[in-house]
């Protein structure tokens, strides 16, 4: 496994055979073993490989490393991320990468940013504070979605608005009756079929506090992993409101360090604190600015948010994440079927549009 990891850091310009070169290179979120038994298409994030971060001889970093097994779906997206980190108009957003690749292995390879990171400075921001700094990163996620089209035209398959409904059907499949209840499903599939075809929007995919830096005076954003997968409008914004409001509960968002006695307690819903703003601390004036910007009605804006909540629990569910990981997403997707049923409008999260 080294000398195939060795070849490709000789391919990316790395002399893998210098002197102490090895003990500059730290292994980091190991996975499964490579090479793969056998290769997983159609689920970037499930893939199985290691990262690696790679030191100078002061100690600093340098670069970051991304090493999976070489299925035509990473290969095509480390190729795609690397056109597009070479755009002059992202070179202060996106670090500068490139893809290597053997018979066993793919990487993509990246320079190191050494900004702060945007997760820890959340909950200490002032509610207006945060809520033009997440507009700021939701704006250069507009340029590099524009972008994203230039680079590669093919994205869109021809086709310039998507059916909600239909790009959703599997996750209604994958969740099963027992986690989600049969008249729920019913509502939100309702409130999907509503939206009917909206305008497809370039979306990163996985946009949260981790992934962002603040360095040089510029927002840096990472892992483009599944960036364009989807094109859901909003889906990003979802996902960064409600990352941020989570963090300002005092919770991590996946809850990965949290002692066993407090994921045992309740969790605060953020759907029920979209419903009235003398609830919601963050996050309604980005949402009703990004409906606007996108041009949605509310209705549309609905639809958007029951796929973004419907989308998450299904793929961490195929992924087989722990049931305390998946479960507040969950149960803000088992509030959204009720206050649906219920006539709920979420009026204050997105405005008055119709």
């Amino acid at each position: 496994m080294r000398s195939d990891f060795a070849s490709l850091l000789e391919q990316a310009g790395f002399d893998a055979s210098e002197r102490g070169f090895w003990q500059r290179v730290i292994m980091i979120d190991n996975r499964v073993l490579l090479p793969a038994t056998r290769l997983e298409e159609g689920d970037l994030m499930k893939l199985h490989g290691f990262n690696a971060l790679i030191l100078d001889r002061k100690g600093v970093p340098t670069h970051f490393c991304k090493c999976r097994p070489p299925t035509k779906d990473w290969i095509r997206q480390t190729e795609f991320c690397t056109r597009m980190s070479m755009e002059p108009a992202l070179r202060h957003v996106l670090p500068p990468a490139r893809a290597v690749g053997s018979t066993d292995l793919h990487m993509t390879i990246s320079e190191y940013v050494p900004g702060r990171a945007f997760e820890p400075r959340v909950p200490r921001m002032r509610t207006g504070k945060l809520d033009a700094a997440i507009q700021e990163i939701l704006l250069l996620m507009e340029t590099i979605a524009l972008r994203g089209l230039i680079v590669d035209p093919e994205l869109f398959a021809g086709q310039t608005r998507i059916d909600l409904a239909a790009e959703a059907a599997w996750a209604f499949d994958t969740i099963p009756p027992s986690l989600f209840a049969p008249g729920q499903a019913a509502v939100v599939r309702n409130a999907i079929s509503a939206a009917g075809r909206v305008r497809r929007v370039l979306q990163h995919g996985d946009l949260w506090p981790r992934n962002i830096l603040r360095y040089d005076g510029h927002w840096w954003l990472l892992d483009f992993d599944t960036f364009g997968r989807i094109q859901v409008p909003l889906y990003d914004v979802f996902h960064m409101v409600r990352s941020c409001w989570v963090l300002r509960q005092g919770r991590g968002v996946t809850r990965w360090t949290l002692s066993r006695a407090r994921l045992q307690k309740p969790s605060p819903s953020w759907v029920q604190d979209l419903r009235s703003s003398s609830t919601m601390e963050t996050g309604q004036t980005t949402l009703a600015w990004a409906r606007d910007r996108q041009g949605l009605t509310n209705v549309e804006a609905i639809g958007a948010l029951v796929f973004y909540l419907i989308d998450t629990v299904a793929r961490m569910f195929r992924r087989q994440h722990p049931m305390q990981y998946v479960e507040p997403y969950l149960s803000d997707l088992g509030i959204l079927a009720e206050c649906l049923e219920a006539g709920e409008t979420f009026a204050d999260a997105f405005g008055n549009a119709g």
